[in-house]
């Protein structure tokens, strides 16, 4: 078995680990976003009219003015958002169906964006604090719109690259076996071999825009190894001629490595999004918090 690679048996292990937890996708019909882009529109429009009409210092009721008002607004649309994740965390029961928590998640936070800025007045910063509090507001959705993205494309960015399901460990370990044969093969070789290995290979293979090829390129693995050792058909010929077969094997397991990578880092961006943004949501949180109290006693 060449180095690295899955045995059948963990193949299998893999396959019907993929099959048991695949599920039927719930498509939103065309009603509830029909509904979510009505509430959004029209909430946004009737804020935008206040703001314009009253201006943030145009009284409401009692000692409510319009910012007041768009604040305690956001504060019960940002609530409403998080309890998506709070919803999550109850897989079991049955309070609808998570899709349509994501979709309310999605819509809802166009609206507080919206509603975060006319509270703000168009401003980023009033102050060290206000400062602090708008970054932490961006930094989560700027973090949702990443994870999002990821979600969506991440699943298929893999299945383009990976010619089978591989879990992480695999990837690592498969990954670790190719790196120490590449190692060997470097190390017994000639000089000519192993400066043709770090000056011209390496080179190559080892960059940012092979990483991204595996994205961008719908490429079998074994055309694109041949493809690399084509590259390199001339420097191979001048090996000697017990060294050429070994060099085409560096070369396939460099390609190979280059293409683990690839999907080592997105089953990484899968896994590491969701806490980033949780942070940033429990940090904002917060702010909002001490923001309320400032406001209220200060």
């Amino acid at each position: 078995m060449p180095a690295g690679e899955l045995s059948a048996a963990r193949k299998e292990q893999i396959r019907q680990k993929y099959v048991q937890s695949r599920r039927r996708k719930t498509v939103l019909p065309l009603w509830y976003h029909a509904a979510c882009i009505l509430l959004v529109a029209g909430s946004s429009l009737a804020a935008a009219w206040l703001f314009w009409r009253l201006g943030l210092s145009g009284d409401l009721a009692g000692r409510i003015n319009v910012q007041v008002f768009l604040g305690i607004f956001a504060t019960i649309v940002m609530a409403a958002i998080t309890a998506y994740g709070v919803r999550k965390m109850f897989p079991q029961k049955y309070f609808g169906m998570l899709t349509y928590w994501l979709g309310a998640h999605v819509y809802l936070s166009v609206l507080v964006l919206v509603l975060v800025v006319l509270h703000s007045g168009f401003a980023f910063s009033r102050g060290p604090f206000n400062a602090v509090l708008m970054l932490s507001f961006y930094l989560v959705l700027g973090s949702g719109v990443v994870g999002f993205a990821i979600y969506k494309l991440g699943p298929k960015l893999l299945a383009r690259i990976e010619g089978e399901g591989k879990l992480l460990e695999d990837i690592t370990d498969r990954r670790r076996g190719l790196n120490l044969e590449v190692f060997e093969l470097t190390h017994s070789g000639s000089d000519s071999f192993r400066r043709m290995v770090s000056d011209r290979v390496l080179p190559s293979v080892v960059t940012f825009a092979f990483l991204m090829r595996q994205y961008l390129k719908r490429e079998p693995l074994a055309g694109l190894c041949a493809g690399v050792v084509e590259l390199h058909a001339e420097e191979i010929s001048r090996l000697p001629a017990e060294e050429q077969a070994n060099m085409r094997r560096v070369i396939g397991d460099l390609v190979t490595v280059r293409r683990l990578d690839a999907e080592y880092v997105l089953h990484k961006l899968l896994g590491m999004w969701l806490p980033a943004h949780v942070g940033f949501t429990a940090a904002l949180w917060f702010l909002i918090f001490a923001h309320v109290v400032i406001v209220v006693f200060f």
